[in-house]
Formats: structure tokens, C-alpha cells, sequence
């Protein structure tokens, strides 16, 4: 039989062990030492690794890619409309962000702005460069959802119409998180937080904070160096804090920063 891995931050751990063991009796535990979180929070990051009596499979989190380089705008478009459709309906993407009418509508816009343009007129030009830097950040940001909603699932990410591809294995533990930075969001309640990209990291788990004492989860797991906070209280500051996660378990905690939300 494959092997199953799962990494897990979990609360009352135990209990999810014992209900993993009883569907998986053949599997032995390894389980690395704990990550107590070091605020004293009542919470404890366990990585729970399942090894298969012949076989390793390592699981990585796949990413999810557009695959839309190269391609002309056609073809984007084509493929906007497909990665919609497949949403629809979806069960995995119950509230699609951007939403899916945003997809086809940028798809439209986008379309008929290239159309116009094919008569080399200077303005039709201007709104075709418009239009298709508008397509592309859209784009980028239903990239982001599929990426969250799906937690790296490769089956659950290519549902969407996009194809996957899978970070290298990680070979040490990650450092501590560094450059952690955070700007107000362009909608309310919103904080826009990057830091700098950790090697051999499989994803990132992100901590918000009123007081910057008791933490609890704002944005796990991600897996590009910056995320999107939302739900934040308007006009108000929160401590945020970001780490690496890897086979190994989680890395040193950023130093926290303080963000105002738009």
C-alpha cells in the first residue's frame, strides 16, 4: 500500500491520532518532536508523518499554475472561460474570489478589447493594454484561491481546469522566516503581508495577533512568500508573524510586525 503523510496543526492532537490509527492500522507513527507555539498559546503544531511497510511515497503540496504563458490572448481567454466552467458548480471552490462572473467578464472584456485592436488604432490599442493588465491580475488572484481553497491538493487544483507541478522534496529544516512586511489591503478590513521566500520550505503557516500575545492562525498553510489577509476589523492594527514549514516541521518564527487594515 502507498503511504499516507499529513501535516497537521492540530489541537487535542491525540485524538486525531487515534482516529488516523483506526483507519490505518497497517501504518506505524513517526512523529517529530512537538512545536510548542511560543506565546503559550493552548495549541501545538505536531508533524505526523505515516510510512507504508514497503514503500515511501512522498506527498508533496503541489502548486497550482495557470498555464497560460506563451499563450496569446485567444487562447487566454479560452482558457479563463474553461478554468470558469470548471469552478462551477465546483464543491471544492464553494465561493470562488474573484467570483466567477468576474472570470467571464474580464474574459469578455478582454476579447472584444483584442478584436478592436486588430485595426491598429492607437486608442483601441490603449484599452487593449488596459483590459489585458486587468485579465492578468485577475487571473493571479483566482490563481491565489484555487491555491488556498484547494491546500495543494493535486486532484483538487487540477478540478479547477489548471495543472499543478510540485516543489523539490526539502532536504533540511527551514531558517526563520525574514522581511516580513505588511501594507493595508485595497478593500476594508483587508492587509496585504511578503516576506522573503525560505528555501526548502513546503509551505507557510501565518499567525495574527490584537495584542501580540495570544496569536491564532490567520492564513494557513500558503505557499508563495505573501497572502492576503482578510476579515480584519477596518482601520485597525494586528500583529502578524509568518514561518516555514516543511518534512521537518516548522521553522523559527518572523519577527512580528504590526498592520494597519484598510
Amino acid at each position: 500500500m502507498s503511504c499516507i503523510r499529513l501535516l497537521l496543526s492540530v489541537v487535542g492532537c491525540s485524538t486525531v491520532v487515534d482516529e488516523l490509527l483506526k483507519e490505518s492500522a497497517q501504518f506505524f507513527l513517526v512523529y517529530f518532536p512537538l512545536f510548542p507555539v511560543n506565546d503559550g498559546i493552548a495549541r501545538t503544531r505536531l508533524t505526523i508523518i505515516f510510512y507504508s511497510f514497503n514503500q515511501l511515497n512522498r506527498t508533496i503540496m503541489s502548486q497550482a499554475v495557470l498555464g497560460m504563458s506563451g499563450m496569446n490572448v485567444p487562447k487566454r481567454v479560452l482558457k479563463a472561460r474553461h478554468i470558469a466552467s470548471k469552478l462551477t458548480g465546483n464543491s471544492s471552490y464553494t465561493t470562488p474570489s474573484p467570483a466567477i462572473i468576474q472570470i467571464t467578464d474580464s474574459a469578455t472584456a478582454l476579447e472584444k478589447a483584442y478584436n478592436d485592436s486588430r485595426s491598429k488604432d492607437e486608442g483601441m490599442m490603449t484599452i487593449l493594454r488596459t483590459k489585458y493588465k486587468a485579465f492578468k491580475l485577475l487571473m493571479v488572484l483566482v490563481l491565489a484561491y484555487i491555491q488556498q481553497a484547494s491546500g495543494g491538493d493535486e486532484i483538487i487544483i487540477e478540478s479547477a481546469g489548471i495543472t499543478t507541478k510540485k516543489p523539490p522534496v526539502p532536504t533540511q529544516p527551514v531558517s526563520k522566516a525574514l522581511g516580513l512586511k505588511g501594507v493595508m489591503g485595497a478593500l476594508a478590513g483587508q492587509t496585504i503581508l511578503k516576506w522573503k521566500a525560505l528555501q526548502f520550505r513546503k509551505s507557510y503557516i501565518v499567525d495574527k495577533s490584537a495584542d501580540g500575545i495570544t496569536w491564532v492562525d490567520a492564513k494557513s498553510p500558503c505557499t508563495r512568500a505573501g497572502v492576503i489577509v482578510t476579515g480584519l476589523v477596518p482601520e485597525t492594527y494586528t500583529w502578524f508573524k509568518v514561518a516555514g514549514v516543511n518534512i521537518f516541521g516548522q521553522g523559527e518564527w518572523s519577527d512580528p510586525v504590526r498592520v494597519e487594515a484598510k
